[in-house]
């Protein structure tokens, strides 16, 4: 089964391409250097995903991933009109479906609505050629449970502890064994 990560930037890439001014010059990657031809081109990426432990047995992580939507296009007159007409395009498409619903499986890939986080316009100089871009961040938001441990060296549970607080001044202990 594809990781979580993976199918989340396949949905996005399936949601836009096709659907915007860039028509379907929508990767799944990191940015790499596209042909002069392939420009507008989109680029969609996981720049950093936050993770915290949500449930401890069996283990769920929260995850935040900020994912990228990088719009690219030639550095001419219209650059920023374009960047900003694709940009209101992208937005528009994935604010429509919040939970990111595969078209194909038909699942949601987000456990919450993804949201804006920021845009940074920037130019790129490669040779000759120059591309202006819009990076959109998003935050999407999902749950992974941990993989089974298989071996963890632990002997079998047989014995536990616990104490209880009654009160300020009242304490109990018990102690208990299962047995095998």
């Amino acid at each position: 089964m594809a990781s979580k990560r993976k199918l989340l930037r396949q949905t996005i890439v399936k949601l836009l391409k096709g659907n915007t001014d860039v028509g379907d010059n929508v990767f799944a990657n990191r940015p790499t250097p596209l042909w002069e031809c392939e420009l507008p081109a989109i680029c969609v990426y996981i720049k950093t995903e936050p993770t915290e432990e949500k449930v401890t047995a069996p283990k769920v992580y929260s995850r935040n991933a900020s994912v990228v939507v990088d719009i690219l296009a030639l550095a001419n007159d219209n650059c920023d009109d374009i960047l900003d007409d694709i940009q209101e395009q992208v937005e528009e498409i994935l604010f429509s479906n919040r939970y990111l619903l595969d078209p194909d499986d038909k699942v949601e890939r987000l456990d919450a609505e993804i949201k804006l986080v920021s845009t940074d316009m920037d130019l790129y100089a490669e040779g000759d050629k120059i591309a202006g871009s819009n990076r959109i961040t998003f935050t999407a938001s999902y749950d992974t449970e941990a993989p089974e441990q298989k071996d963890s060296g632990l002997d079998e549970f047989k014995t536990g502890d616990a104490q209880y607080e009654i009160n300020e001044s009242a304490e109990a202990e018990d102690r208990f064994t299962i047995p095998q």
